[in-house]
């Protein structure tokens, strides 16, 4: 019979054994990935992060749709294809990059179909082309608030200073029936992050709309403007202020001064009314001391 240390060396030596057993298997495994072919791997078709699908480029794929630039435009143009195919094939030529599909795209901001009106100017941007901006400002004025939605975003992508004057104008523009494109407006202006946005944002501080002004004071605390900080202030005095405006106001405030007084947000910690006047009053009293 093997004695006692026998026993432990043969003990030692199966671990041993087992351990690198392990390590072989987990070292083949890693080598077998490394040197699969990419074609076997899962790959994202056209510009859309690996997590969105199905991209535009799928669906018209599985129905299919040539992704040809040349075979898009066809397929936009083909009154005959159903509305669904022809949509998608606008926001893949947006996607493309190309040009040459800003002419067709810039037509179709004018189809009698509000949807592909839409994507035509969010194509457009995506396209980020400059001889668009003139066509896409008359689409702020469709009769669709889709499409001056879109035409509104298109803008801010392009930038550029007519972009900048377009969408400016549109922040001041009264007679624009929906008071969140105004307000977007001035949101787009601040991601511009353009100096010449800043009048336009001044101006928007003093309309008679909350969410305009509060908007503008946002996007003007992008630019380190001292004159965003009253406004900003004003939105945490009004009563019952939608909470996402609270919670812009307040990191609005954190980005442009350093400081952080507090105010909980609604949906994770309800604030209490003493909370919230405590930090209005915080930040007054850090702004009448600055």
């Amino acid at each position: 019979m093997p004695d006692y240390k026998t026993l432990k060396l043969r003990l030692q030596l199966m671990v041993s054994i087992l351990a690198l057993s392990i390590v072989i298997i987990a070292a083949i495994g890693i080598s077998q990935a490394r040197s699969e072919p990419e074609s076997a791997q899962p790959m994202p078709i056209g510009n859309a992060p690996d997590d969105i699908h199905p991209t535009p480029e799928e669906i018209l794929l599985e129905k299919g749709m040539s992704l040809t630039v040349p075979d898009l435009i066809a397929t936009l143009k083909n009154e005959n294809e159903k509305e669904e195919i022809r949509f998608w094939a606008v926001i893949a030529l947006g996607r493309t990059g190309d040009l040459s599909a800003s002419l067709p795209l810039i037509e179709t901001l004018r189809n009698k179909n509000s949807k592909l009106r839409e994507a035509a100017a969010l194509a457009l941007g995506k396209l980020q082309d400059p001889s668009a901006i003139s066509h896409i400002k008359e689409a702020l004025q469709d009769p669709s608030e889709g499409v001056r939605s879109m035409a509104v975003q298109a803008l801010g992508q392009i930038g550029r200073d007519e972009a900048i004057a377009a969408l400016g104008e549109k922040v001041m523009d009264l007679n624009e029936p929906s008071v969140n494109i105004r307000a977007n407006a001035a949101f787009r202006l601040g991601q511009m992050g353009l100096d010449s946005a800043v009048p336009w944002l001044i101006a928007g501080l003093k309309d008679k709309s909350l969410e305009v002004r509060a908007s503008s004071a946002i996007a003007l605390a992008e630019f380190g403007n001292r004159e965003a900080i009253p406004s900003l202030i004003e939105i945490l005095k009004v009563p019952n202020a939608r909470e996402s405006l609270v919670v812009k106001a307040m990191n609005g405030l954190k980005k442009f001064t350093g400081q952080d007084f507090g105010y909980p947000k609604k949906h994770f910690a309800p604030a209490t009314k003493e909370e919230r006047d405590e930090a209005i009053r915080r930040w007054i009293e850090w702004w009448e001391n600055h």
